[in-house]
């Protein structure tokens, strides 16, 4: 801003030459400071301590191994310092890591202007909402941690995945509660509160608990979680339906 005052200061009444000079000064100046921007990335390689190389598939424990991933991934048994630093590294959970926390910021920064505008503590209607923001931040958090320090060895794996899997199964419990209190009609609460969300707890635990399971497991946990998409979506269309009926006698 303070830029942009003497740049207008020293431009009004000045002669066409001096301006040229002006201008020319201050798109040198933006020019040096993309520069410094474009340096970044690569001052905070340099600013990290050389890390180990990657290792190979097969030198690794079938348990950390991902499928059709070959190559990148991080030493054993190192101390959390180099786990924490491979966050700029490029390995095989490099996408995962960042793609999970750009979106658990995103989340946060959204979570933080709603909170200005809206009381998420004493509005009971907001508390639905409350509750999908916090389990998103728990699941986007969870996954982070699990991808960045999954690595170290097979009981760290086994112990963040864990968390890994309840992160995923709280956001799935905070979805079904933002459906079942905004999308459906108010007088059918008293109907499907207990069966509705009981039956989503309950799978929504037993995701949990077996989320390592073998792939038996996996196609029961995908025919119930496609049920549960099947009967919220039934009930949203039933919303939706019941308000245009309404909407039209009105």
């Amino acid at each position: 801003m303070t830029l942009c005052k003497d740049y207008s200061t020293k431009v009004h009444g000045a002669s066409p030459a001096v301006m040229v000079t002006i201008v020319a000064e201050h798109i040198g100046r933006l020019f040096i400071s993309l520069q410094h921007i474009r340096q970044v990335p690569r001052m905070l390689t340099e600013a990290a301590p050389s890390m180990p190389a990657t290792l190979r598939d097969c030198d690794v424990p079938a348990q950390l191994r991902d499928r059709n991933i070959t190559s990148g991934y991080r030493q054993l048994h190192q101390n959390w310092r180099y786990y924490f630093l491979s966050l700029f590294q490029r390995h095989n959970e490099t996408l995962n890591v960042w793609t999970h926390l750009v979106a658990f910021l995103i989340i946060l920064v959204k979570a933080c202007d709603l909170a200005e505008n809206v009381d998420l503590v004493n509005d009971q209607h907001a508390w639905p909402l409350c509750v999908l923001l916090l389990s998103s931040l728990t699941y986007t958090a969870f996954s982070v941690i699990a991808h960045l320090f999954g690595s170290k060895s097979e009981f760290s794996h086994f112990v963040f995945y864990y968390m890994d899997y309840v992160g995923v199964a709280q956001y799935q419990y905070g979805s079904a509660v933002v459906h079942f209190y905004y999308a459906i009609d108010a007088g059918m609460h008293g109907y499907l509160h207990a069966s509705y969300l009981d039956y989503v707890g309950r799978r929504e635990v037993y995701a949990s608990l077996h989320g390592s399971g073998e792939s038996a497991f996996f196609v029961q946990l995908y025919a119930g979680t496609v049920m549960a998409c099947v009967v919220t979506g039934a009930i949203v269309l039933t919303k939706v339906n019941h308000t245009l009926v309404k909407h039209k006698c009105a």
